[in-house]
């Protein structure tokens, strides 16, 4: 585990914390946005949100350790680069942070 894996690490964190608090938004406001995320379905409760949430950082971080260079590399940006279009996205669309 390299510094640029730990950088690339809590980059894609900050990216899903900010794609969660956009969530929930989509959580409080059923009747102004739908999630995206077949998984969540289109109206997520915060509950549920939540659990997901928290389950697939953990999940990322377990599986970036494990993997090694340069599958950790691939796996990390290929989560950066789909954080930060939903991101941008939920942004883009009107979506606050609803901590």
């Amino acid at each position: 585990w390299t510094k640029a894996d730990t950088i690339r690490q809590l980059t894609y964190t900050t990216l899903h914390v900010l794609d969660w608090g956009t969530t929930l938004d989509i959580a409080d406001n059923p009747d102004r946005y739908h999630e995206n995320n077949p998984i969540l379905g289109k109206h997520p409760s915060r509950g549920d949100a939540n659990k997901y949430m928290a389950a697939t950082l953990a999940l990322n971080w377990v599986i970036a350790y494990a993997l090694p260079h340069p599958y950790r590399d691939a796996w990390q940006s290929a989560g950066i680069a789909l954080e930060a279009y939903c991101v941008g996205n939920n942004f883009h669309i009107g979506l606050g942070l609803a901590f």
